[in-house]
């Protein structure tokens, strides 16, 4: 391994790397010189090793304070993956199934044409379900009652099951509510018991205060990039893109945000976690047999129009596929094996089967555009390029 400390212009860099993961450490730096990063992390596992483990920058908290090894950051909807973990440890566990009704454990969210829908639609962005269509604060959005109740007695966006459309908040009350419910423990608890204390991870949903000191303050994008979504929020004040963004996202950055379950959005770890977890996902029976493991990452939906993003989508149950082509702007760009997540402002988690990869990019300086931006994609295609070539099709 060959290590790295690097200071320019008040940031600094450390870490290590294997030799062959060169390129990568190279685009981390790039991205602090001429891509605009503050503060991130980055890290790569290779047949269950550490190849590579890069912090720097600053993690905003303070000014001149250093984003540290074990400085955390909020990584939004690469939380997802994390929820529907636990659902599959419960399917594994034979306590849940893809298809069977919700209703067989909240009978009370089969009102208004959603009787039918199954834990599988929920998983795989199906269930009609995208967002609240009510006015509320940010700070409701920790009121778990409040936020199952509007749930359940609204009504679907579509017929659940027909239409596949990103469901970015309310992924995590959907999902969340089984796992309270089979488990009899908070998603919180769940998380610490079944995946984090066991792994040895830091990383949590619904962050205590015993570690909020470490949280790196995020900074939201400065300029959105205009996209067919956006566009949509703008120009359609009733449609489904509008209601989405007239919701506020001041939870981040505050202790009623980080102690929140808010299962979709507020997870906190930082990249080396990530890569691990996802590492060990792939690990035959650490987490998941590979039967389960099969199940949550093989393709479950697909469109080429997201009825929420407006874009190219395939998903697994709780994780995505690769979509999009390397000349687009909304993209993430994975081999056709891998399965990882994207969170808001370009944090991104993979794991690749095909080469026994994983990677973790987190950061404090949200991008503007949808999906990834040039710094959390470059360092994908690097890491591609560092195990033996492109291999992108």
């Amino acid at each position: 391994m060959e290590s790295i400390c690097i200071d320019f212009n008040g940031n600094k860099v450390f870490g290590s790397y294997d030799p062959r993961f060169r390129a990568v450490a190279e685009q981390f730096i790039e991205n602090f010189h001429h891509h605009g990063e503050v503060g991130a992390s980055a890290c790569i596992h290779l047949q269950g090793e550490t190849v590579l483990t890069l912090h720097g920058g600053s993690d905003g908290i303070t000014p001149g304070s250093q984003w540290e090894e074990d400085t955390l950051v909020t990584i939004w909807s690469c939380t997802k993956p994390v929820v529907s973990l636990c659902a599959m440890l419960l399917m594994q566990d034979g306590l849940l199934r893809p298809d069977q009704r919700v209703t067989d454990f909240w009978p009370e969210y089969g009102k208004n044409g959603k009787h039918a829908t199954t834990v599988e639609m929920f998983l795989n962005h199906t269930a009609g379900a995208p967002t609240i269509n009510s006015a509320l604060l940010s700070s409701e959005w920790g009121d778990w009652s409040l936020m199952t109740e509007l749930l359940q007695e609204a009504e679907p966006f579509w017929n659940p099951g027909d239409v596949v459309g990103y469901h970015p908040y309310t992924f995590g009350w959907l999902v969340g509510r089984l796992v309270r419910t089979i488990s009899g423990m908070s998603v919180t608890e769940f998380v610490q018991e079944r995946i984090s204390k066991p792994l040895g991870l830091d990383l949590w949903i619904g962050a205590p205060a015993k570690v909020r000191h470490r949280i790196a303050k995020t900074l939201l994008a400065e300029a959105p990039v205009e996209c067919a979504y956006r566009k949509a929020a703008r120009d359609r004040p009733g449609s489904l893109q509008a209601v989405i963004e007239k919701y506020p996202i001041d939870f981040v950055n505050r202790s009623s945000g980080y102690e929140a379950e808010l299962c979709a959005a507020n997870g906190v770890t930082n990249a080396f976690n990530l890569s691990k977890l996802f590492s060990l996902l792939m690990d035959d029976g650490k987490l998941l047999s590979r039967e389960y493991l099969a199940l949550m990452t093989s393709i479950s939906s697909e469109t080429e129009e997201d009825a929420t993003f407006l874009t190219p989508a395939r998903y697994g149950l709780g994780v995505m596929k690769r979509f999009g082509e390397l000349s687009d702007q909304d993209k993430f760009i994975i081999g056709d094996s891998a399965f990882g997540h994207v969170g808001a402002g370009g944090h991104v988690v993979f794991a690749d089967p095909d080469c026994d990869v994983s990677f973790a990019y987190t950061m404090n300086k949200m991008g503007g555009e949808l999906h990834l931006n040039h710094r959390g994609q470059g360092l994908i295609n690097a890491v591609y390029q560092s195990i033996g070539g492109n291999r992108f099709p």
